[in-house]
């Protein structure tokens, strides 16, 4: 699960690459901020394909890792 989906507006191109391949449909396209936006958080797997697939390299993926699917090591050291 992510916590937040980053983009950086200057190096986007628009190209939507990352709606098209986005596995679990995480990522579609908000019209009016012209911008994607994680809709479905909780069905992300961190796969990473958005971001590998963003010709601007405009995508960063901030993980959650309080969710109790994590191990609790990491679980714990984080606020």
């Amino acid at each position: 699960m992510i916590k937040e989906l980053k983009v950086d507006q200057d190096k986007c191109t628009h190209c939507r690459m990352c709606t098209h391949f986005c596995l679990n449909n995480v990522i579609e396209w908000d019209e009016e901020k012209d911008a994607p936006v994680a809709r479905y958080r909780e069905d992300c797997v961190l796969c990473l394909i958005c971001a590998m697939y963003c010709p601007g390299q405009a995508i960063e993926l901030i993980p959650d890792y309080t969710m109790k699917h994590n191990p609790p090591a990491i679980a714990k050291g984080v606020k």
